[in-house]
């Protein structure tokens, strides 16, 4: 795990007071569900008893339930390595317009990364306080994307109470991480009462090469190259796209490729859409887990021509 935090960022006056931070650990396990109907509209009426949720097959009683519309806390991780220097730009007007899209009363932690983790902002509902954060430095190092999201994860968000959600903004790849990896990642997202949104951009170029096919049909080909930055491969982003659909699946989320700003800005106007409409759901397991171990999930409604999405797995959380 990398050394995070370099420099603190001044006391926000609209802080948690230390009542809301405070996590008290039970065997509650919480699920954050979305409904959409056939036409793909958010399905915001719904009440407990709508609701089934079994764990290993097994049909378990409702013990919480939130309706949507619920403040969140927003971890927003942006990735200011090597590879993200010449979208830093997009990157920087993209976060700003995704803060302007949730409700006042959520709240928004910055943190940007490249080889060293900065905390910009803790978390604050101060709209003018996030903007002024949110200042990007180019870097030409290397990306500890998946140190970071452990980072934010166990030591972050695990503090705080309520709705929480990452919104993960990278290209995806990680050669620097000292401890973490994929697969450690995806144990502390199933452990964690956490969603996570990644958003993957470009950062790589294409170059095309048109040739006429030669037929006097006028037809031309058009072989197209991908440019990689200094030092990365193919493969890194092979990895990269593995893990960040691996990361939206077993979060329940969705995954985000935004190619340029338009669709950047699409993708967190989606995510916002999304974070207001989500109901929580709670229930103590029938037989509970031991640490560790994995219980499969579904969450279905009774109305029909309604679709849920909600995550399909959790790992019991180790007992300190």
């Amino acid at each position: 795990m990398p050394e995070p935090l370099l420099q603190q960022p001044k006391q926000q006056e609209d802080e948690a007071d230390v009542g809301e931070i405070v996590r008290v650990e039970t065997s509650l396990v919480t699920v954050a569900a979305t409904v959409t109907d056939s036409k793909g509209r958010y399905v915001s009426n719904l009440r407990q008893e709508d609701f089934r949720i079994t764990e290993n097959g097994v049909e378990q009683k409702i013990a919480h339930f939130e309706p949507v519309e619920k403040p969140f806390t927003v971890a927003l991780l942006l990735d200011t390595s090597g590879s993200t220097a010449f979208r830093l730009e997009d990157i920087q007007k993209a976060a700003l317009a995704f803060i302007d899209q949730l409700s006042p009363d959520d709240r928004v932690m910055v943190v940007a990364f490249n080889d060293r983790v900065r905390l910009l902002i803790e978390p604050t509902s101060d709209r003018e306080a996030l903007r002024k954060a949110i200042n990007l430095k180019p870097s030409d190092t290397g990306s500890f994307l998946y140190d970071v999201v452990e980072y934010v994860l166990k030591e972050q968000l695990s503090r705080i109470q309520g709705r929480k959600a990452i919104v993960l903004f990278t290209d995806g790849v990680d050669n620097v991480s000292a401890g973490a990896t994929h697969a450690s990642n995806i144990r502390a997202i199933e452990q964690a009462e956490v969603l996570v949104y990644p958003i993957q951009f470009d950062t790589f170029t294409v170059k095309e090469e048109v040739k006429a096919i030669g037929d006097f049909t006028g037809s031309v080909d058009i072989k197209r190259t991908k440019i990689y930055p200094p030092g990365f491969t193919a493969q890194h982003y092979q990895r990269a796209d593995a893990y960040l659909h691996d990361v939206a699946k077993r979060s329940g989320t969705r995954f985000y490729h935004a190619g340029d700003l338009k669709k950047l800005s699409e993708a967190f106007e989606l995510i916002a859409q999304d974070l207001r409409r989500q109901y929580s759901l709670g229930y103590y397991p029938q037989t509970p887990a031991q640490p560790g171990q994995r219980r499969q999930l579904n969450v279905s409604v009774a109305k029909r021509g309604l679709t849920v999405r909600a995550r399909g797995s959790y790992t019991a959380a180790s007992r300190n």
